[in-house]
């Protein structure tokens, strides 16, 4: 029998389309006390057209992934100790750099900030 995990991961994922004026939110906050633990995260861009995608804490850009036709997606597994641990009760939102359609799967779980 497996041992027991004391958290849930939980998904996220869909198509962001046509984000440069405004974020988008991936998953929204958890509520105070608590932050989001992100432990995969995949992209791919669905047009030809390059985009950066910049990857957000709240309004805070934290990160950026650009997606070319000699790179059309990235896909991260993350161990715990290179979990990307967000700041307490704050969203996880991307915008895009240019007008795009990007996919995207974020797994993550819920921990006590």
């Amino acid at each position: 029998m497996p041992p027991s995990v004391p958290f849930t991961i939980r998904n996220a994922y869909g198509t962001t389309t046509d984000t440069t004026s405004a974020d988008a939110t991936l998953v929204a906050a958890p509520g105070e006390g608590k932050r989001l633990v992100i432990v995969y995260r995949r992209f791919a861009r669905n047009t030809t057209t390059d985009v950066t995608v910049l990857w957000k804490e709240n309004t805070t850009t934290t990160d950026s992934i650009t997606l070319t036709s000699e790179v059309p997606g990235l896909l991260e597994v993350l161990p715990d100790d290179l979990a990307i641990r967000l700041s307490a009760n704050t969203a996880l939102k991307i915008n895009l750099s240019v007008v795009a359609s990007v996919s995207w799967r974020i797994r993550y779980r819920i921990e006590n900030a």
